[in-house]
């Protein structure tokens, strides 16, 4: 199962978008989509609308988020949260691979996921 990965302005790094493009994932990010300096609300509705995932550094604002939208009832394809200063890019981009092989789309529907679990 193939999915879009939407990198938030906290999490888009120029070096992981080429690796994970490097591995034939497809990419976005809040420049490519012209979303800088936008509310992080308005960062997930963007990628719920067009079925993406979102990839963040932002864990307090997204668990929070999260929460609020499925409290309100709204959907999101997945929200994944990594830790910046965990991990180098290159294991930063086998995780996000290991995700997006392991899990398919309807399993991966509403959920927040920490990349250090995988």
């Amino acid at each position: 199962m193939s999915f879009t990965i939407y990198f938030d302005e906290d999490s888009q790094d120029a070096d992981l978008i080429r690796i994970l493009r490097a591995r034939g994932l497809t990419v976005s990010s809040v420049n490519e989509q012209g979303m800088q300096r936008r509310h992080d609300d308005e960062q997930l509705a963007l990628a719920a609308e067009k079925g993406w995932v979102l990839f963040t550094f932002n864990v307090s604002d997204f668990c929070r988020i999260n929460s609020e939208w499925l409290q309100a009832g709204r959907s999101h394809a997945r929200i994944i949260i990594g830790f910046q200063q965990r991990f180098q890019l290159g294991e930063l981009a086998g995780r996000i691979v290991h995700i997006e092989r392991a899990l398919s789309a309807e399993e991966m529907k509403n959920r927040l996921e920490f990349l250090s679990n995988w």
